[in-house]
């Protein structure tokens, strides 16, 4: 059975047992041993509910361990990506800095010279206002900490929304 048709399974067996505690129509003996027999079923799918529950916790667990493995060997692959990056970066200014600006050439390699423009603004230069952009954003956590220390009332656009997330370890 499937872990989305045992909740509803185990209803049934509810409404069942109910409805066997409520007959009129059976003797003591044959109320019990229905009851019995439903509790016996009722027992069985929470146990198999349980079980099923379970081996997904640990899928779960299984597929965040190799993200997580994941994550680390790209961490690793970036940082060695960094390292030669900065070294190409290095040799390139060195040679920048240590030979004439005339083209050189043969079957491996080709270095040449071309001019570039870049901006140059000083940190603390004025910048009319039509070049300059501004992006507002809202302050999350301290819209949060305004609204539960009763500085702030919450509005239909701007309120604490409370969830319910499952946690497996």
């Amino acid at each position: 059975m499937k872990l989305y048709e045992i909740s509803p399974e185990i209803e049934q067996l509810h409404q069942r047992m109910i409805i066997v505690a409520n007959n009129d129509d059976l003797t003591e003996n044959e109320r019990d041993q229905q009851l019995q027999d439903l509790n016996n079923s009722l027992n069985q799918m929470r146990q198999e509910l349980e079980d099923k529950a379970l081996d997904i916790a640990c899928l779960i667990k299984e597929e965040n361990a190799e993200a997580d493995a994941i994550n680390n060997e790209i961490k690793r692959l970036q940082d060695r990506k960094k390292s030669h990056t900065n070294s190409a970066d290095f040799w390139k200014k060195y040679l920048q800095e240590n030979i004439a600006k005339v083209k050189y050439e043969d079957g491996r390699a080709r270095i040449s010279w071309r001019t570039s423009k870049s901006l140059h603004i000083e940190p603390l230069a004025e910048i009319p206002e039509q070049y300059s952009r501004i992006k507002v954003e809202p302050d999350k956590t301290a819209l949060k900490k305004a609204i539960q220390d009763g500085t702030l009332e919450p509005t239909n656009d701007i309120f604490i929304e409370e969830k319910e997330n499952i946690q497996i370890k």
